[in-house]
């Protein structure tokens, strides 16, 4: 249940502008139309059969939205937690997540100015002179293709434009934060303009390893984007753009926590280590290897824009790289028994091409093809050394591991598809929607499996491939047809409502880590069916909005990570399907010269109908220590059940022609659980405030505090098979009550 005990102070505390476009219309009663690009042209946002969150460039950097991970506090049904680089966990409605394998997707696909970012370290990319983040809830696949079965977020920049301009800002708060903006826009010649923006993050490490003494998990991030407009005739517009980003962090360490003080974290019993038990202060490791994480990547974008008489020709060509790195001590003990390390490097290259109608005609259409390829290699080494009585994994195996296994991944993706999208306007109140793509995809696989002693001499066993050494190749083509088809009814001229039924997939894909070659088989594309019922539109003369949205999703062949019976090692097979439905709301408006709310939230009811999993079980005897569990009927794990965000925010108009407001906002999430039916993160409220004082002119000033109540709250981490698992886990605790500064400068926009 929401604790409602917090949401009754934080909406006397005045909370600031709400996410919308629309929040950031200061001068007037009214809420200003806001139009999103969700079905591939623009469209008010009242006026999209399809359940969207759009978010305002001013209002992602009034809140200090920096990484798409922030997004979720915003959106009903989003949930992203970024534990380490290329681990990230991405769901909409339930829907979404993916292991770190190269050779398996996220089903949440994320876009930026219309072009696929394929690796998840990269999609929880750096955001920054932003124009709005468009999240879609539900199946897109019509329009936006594969991997976003339980959605897509298009995050869309801000685009040169021929009136000089720019701004300054700078962020100054606890901990060493220090957080640096800047753009500047102006015309080249009478036909091109362009645009500069960069951003810097800096904040002392938050965690100290009792090990080594050294701080951890510290900010440490730079971005820059340089794009160019260019008018190449009266009716042809060419955009170009390039972006480059790197985020360092040193120390990736996380907290040991036990829901009964005192309990030990004691791994496998053929581990020799036991872990401490949960410190004082959560945000300590012991951790044997400090660890550290980073990413580089890069990006160009050329969107070409002909308009003819009837129609208008797009062109989408993309390009994105990906450079990562990421060392970890696993066991948490101070003992080096158990640490992961990992380089991941990646390129793709994606071309679209577009037909859109143009007239004014009761029927629109837009058709178009889409090509995909991309090329990366994984290189992911497990050092181990514990003790293991009666061997390791049955009678005659070794007593002792070690060594360092290397999984090295190679992968290749190519990916065609062509699709469509019709809209028919039947009289002034019915319309229907009739879309459907058709894929194609082809992975090409490939894995070097060793292992090495870590001492001269020693054995080179591996739990992880008993079997010894191996490289194996595979190659799999899926094809996939993605239809969608909706019926919208006008009830008013600003009120719509509409029955949808979409489909998405995912890719099918490859086990990173597999103990011998007999196990390099693809798992196969997971399938969601979703029928949803929405209204959204303004009311009270335009003066509140409202999205509200229901819906009811059947997930088939869903990609679920779990452990080899036999090793322990985690894979991934398509072991379950599941029911998920639930509500959504988003209300935003406001009341009188100054008073501005906006509330959002939703929730969720998902169960698994087939899925059974191997637990590990030490009481067995004489065989893998793994039992079968049937948990059709339970819950789905690292979902939580609701999610909602309450802002309020009051101006107050000074006689000098400046402003002042004050604000808060209050962010709640639901505990997630397991696949075990554990405990994965606790429930969490957060209250951030602001004092905002604008000169009307070019200055700007906030005093700002984050995390108010201090909240102590963990958004993943997830559980080490151990025999206390159902009472301790291993999380990553989120950053503390910071207070800070702001200040800004805009020029000549």
């Amino acid at each position: 249940m929401i604790r409602l005990a917090w949401v009754i102070p934080a909406v006397s505390l005045l909370a600031f502008s709400g996410p919308s476009a629309a929040q950031d219309n200061e001068s007037s009663n009214l809420l200003e139309e806001i139009v999103v690009s969700a079905q591939r042209r623009d469209e008010s946002l009242y006026e999209v059969p399809i359940a969207i969150t759009a978010l305002s460039g001013e209002f992602l950097e009034r809140q200090q939205v920096f990484t798409a991970e922030q997004l979720s506090l915003y959106t009903p049904s989003l949930h992203i937690f970024s534990e380490a680089v290329n681990s990230e966990f991405y769901t909409i409605r339930g829907i979404g997540r993916a292991n770190e394998d190269l050779g398996s997707d996220s089903g949440v696909a994320m876009f930026i100015n219309d072009v696929y970012v394929a690796r998840q370290g990269a999609a929880n990319l750096v955001l920054f002179d932003v124009e709005r983040a468009e999240i879609l809830r539900g199946p897109q696949g019509s329009l936006w293709g594969k991997n976003a079965t339980g959605g897509a977020i298009n995050i869309v920049t801000r685009k040169p434009r021929s009136e000089p301009g720019g701004y300054l800002g700078v962020d100054i708060g606890d901990f060493g934060t220090m957080n640096l903006r800047a753009a500047a826009n102006a015309a080249i010649s009478d036909r091109v303009s362009g645009r500069i923006a960069f951003v810097s993050r800096e904040r002392d490490g938050l965690y100290t390893n009792l090990t080594t003494g050294q701080r951890g998990n510290n900010i440490n991030s730079q971005a820059f984007r340089g794009s160019l407009a260019f008018a190449a005739s009266d009716s042809t517009d060419v955009l170009f753009s390039a972006d480059w980003a790197r985020s360092e962090q040193l120390g990736v360490l996380k907290s040991v926590i036990a829901d009964v003080p005192g309990t030990p974290y004691i791994l496998k019993d053929f581990f020799t280590v036991t872990f401490p038990m949960q410190e004082s202060d959560l945000r300590t490791s012991r951790s044997g290897i400090h660890g550290a994480q980073g990413v580089d990547q890069y990006g160009m974008n050329l969107t070409v824009n002909h308009q003819m008489s009837s129609m208008d020709f797009v062109s989408i060509t993309g390009y994105r790289t990906e450079d990562s790195h990421h060392s970890e001590d696993n066991d948490r003990a101070a003992e080096r028994s158990g640490d992961l390390w990992s380089v991941q490097d990646s390129s793709s290259f994606s071309q679209e091409f577009r037909l859109m109608s143009n007239s004014d005609s009761a029927l629109s259409w837009t058709a178009g093809l889409y090509w995909f390829h991309e090329k990366g290699d994984r290189n992911q080494s497990r050092y181990s050394d514990f003790f293991g009585p009666g061997g390791l994994v049955g009678p005659g195996s070794p007593e002792i591991q070690d060594s360092t296994t290397t999984f090295i991944q190679e992968i290749e993706t190519d990916s065609y598809a062509v699709f469509g999208q019709a809209d028919y306007r039947l009289n002034d109140r019915w319309s229907i929607n009739l879309g459907g793509r058709y894929t194609e995809e082809t992975k090409d696989y490939d894995i070097d499996a060793y292992a090495v002693a870590n001492q001269p001499g020693g054995s080179n066993y591996s739990l992880f491939i008993p079997d010894g050494a191996y490289t194996a190749s595979d190659q799999k083509t899926w094809s996939e047809f993605t239809p969608k088809v909706s019926v919208q009814f006008s009830l008013t001229e600003d009120v719509n409502t509409y029955l949808s039924y979409s489909e998405g997939f995912k890719s099918g894909g490859y086990n990173g880590s597999p103990d011998n070659a007999a196990g390099v088989v693809p798992f196969e594309p997971e399938q969601a069916e979703s029928i949803e019922f929405g209204m959204k539109g303004q009311f009270f003369d335009k003066s509140m909005s409202a999205n509200i949205a229901y819906f009811m999703t059947d997930f088939t062949d869903m990609q679920l990570q779990g452990f080899d019976p036999v090793t322990g090692s985690p894979i991934t097979n398509n072991a379950a399907a599941s029911e998920i439905s639930g509500f959504e709301i988003e209300v935003s408006g406001v009341i009188g010269e100054g008073f501005r709310y906006n509330i959002g939230g939703s929730w969720l009811d998902h169960q698994f109908t087939r899925y059974a999993i191997e637990v590990f079980d030490p009481t067995i005897q004489g065989g893998p220590p793994f039992r079968l569990v049937d948990k059709s009927g339970d819950r789905i794990g690292l979902i939580p059940e609701y999610n909602y965000h309450v802002g309020l925010s009051y101006e107050w108009q000074l006689a000098s022609g400046s402003s002042l407001t004050l604000g808060a906002d209050l962010s709640g999430t639901d505990e997630t659980i397991t696949v075990f039916n554990t405990l994965w993160s606790n429930a969490y409220d957060v209250v951030d405030m602001r004092l905002a004082w604008d000169s009307g002119e070019n200055w700007n000033a906030a005093l700002w505090v984050r995390n108010l109540t201090d909240e102590v709250y963990y958004r993943g981490g997830g559980p080490v098979p151990d025999i206390n698992d159902t009472i301790s886990r291993v999380g990553l605790v989120a950053d503390p009550q910071i207070f800070g500064v702001s200040f800004g400068w805009n020029f000549g926009e």
